[in-house]
């Protein structure tokens, strides 16, 4: 092994950095194109990437979920450069209703062109069976 590779830990935790970063990138929800794209391709690099991409995101969900925050007690040294926090976290709101609102209209496009595909066919269906019909008919004397 070469003194230049790094270890699996030192892997392991630059992919949690990342992760973590590409967390707060998506949470903040100003991605371009292309720094979406950077971020696919980052997930395709490695499972290694999915999976501290999932175990981050796991971290941050359990985080936001939890409702005693006040009531950890605070430490006790007090310096001056502490700012002190409000009674009420701000919490940020992930941004999911765009995706819910794309995924609503994909779906709803996917069921129109089922629906106008389904009576496509049956209007033909039926268009060749009135024919055939109309060709029996007139054969007969």
């Amino acid at each position: 092994m070469s003194a230049d590779m790094p270890t699996v830990d030192e892997r392991r935790r630059a992919a949690t950095e990342q992760a973590a970063a590409w967390l707060v990138a998506l949470r903040m929800g100003r991605l371009s194109a292309r720094e979406r794209d950077e971020f696919v391709n980052w997930l395709r690099e490695s499972p290694l990437h999915i999976a501290e991409m999932l175990t981050v995101s796991r971290v941050d969900q359990a985080l936001e979920a939890f409702d005693r925050w006040n009531g950890i007690p605070a430490a006790e040294q007090v310096t001056d450069n502490v700012v002190s926090l409000t009674s009420e976290r701000p919490r940020l709101q992930p941004r999911r209703k765009p995706f819910m609102w794309v995924s609503r209209a994909i779906a709803a496009g996917l069921a129109l062109v089922v629906l106008a595909t389904g009576s496509w066919l049956a209007l033909r269906k039926r268009a060749r069976s009135c024919e055939r019909s109309s060709r029996n008919s007139a054969s007969w004397p």
